[in-house]
């Protein structure tokens, strides 16, 4: 996975989270890829928003995808494609917050008839950071490796940091304004994964 960082005059971070994953269905049963937490799109207090929500899912025996949809676009006419897509469909759970009209969305995608899936989401937020500056991702499943990719300008400073894992990330020399780690030979259960942490240098 990759996570791209740039920061403007006001102090508010743009992220590009870049995730790629593989899904194994036992029997070629019915799995359902949920995205983690619900997504918010605009928060009118502080600024923030997510400007961009793309995924594209392939069977291994397709070379097309089951299923691709970004942002909001798929929805006036979601109906009518998912009638028309057999091996897979998505279910949407909005809520909105009464006190901050905050609007959230997850994004729940169920497919079958496969042994296993590959998963490609992109997301783009926009956020303050004096409001919000870690970033944590915690595993849904078992990941048996993992790499983390970090892009950032000079003018912000990043820590990283395990979260719960057996085996530390092993650092791995980077150009300047970049950093990898990468865990191998491990295994990473539901609940563990890593912290980023941003600051201005």
């Amino acid at each position: 996975m990759t996570y791209l960082y740039e920061i403007d005059k006001n102090d508010f971070i743009t992220l590009t989270e870049i995730h790629s994953q593989k899904i194994v269905a036992k029997d070629k049963k019915e799995v359902s890829i949920v995205s983690k937490n619900a997504l918010a799109f605009e928060n009118k207090e502080d600024g923030s928003s997510v400007d961009l929500i793309e995924y594209k899912v392939y069977a291994a025996d397709r070379i097309d995808s089951i299923i691709s949809f970004s942002g909001e676009e798929f929805e006036a006419d979601k109906d009518n494609y998912l009638k028309k897509n057999e091996r897979a469909k998505l279910e949407i759970f909005k809520s909105i917050n009464e006190k901050t009209k905050l609007r959230k969305q997850k994004y729940v995608v169920c497919c079958q008839g496969s042994k296993s899936y590959d998963i490609h989401k992109r997301i783009i937020k926009r956020y303050s950071l004096a409001e919000n500056f870690l970033k944590t991702f915690t595993a849904s499943h078992i990941y048996k490796q993992l790499n983390v990719n970090i892009k950032f300008p000079s003018n912000l400073k990043i820590a990283f940091n395990n979260l719960g894992t057996v085996k530390s990330f092993d650092s791995v020399p980077c150009e300047s304004g970049a950093l990898r780690y990468e865990l191998k030979n491990s295994i990473i259960f539901p609940r563990q994964g890593f912290v980023i942490g941003v600051c201005k240098a």
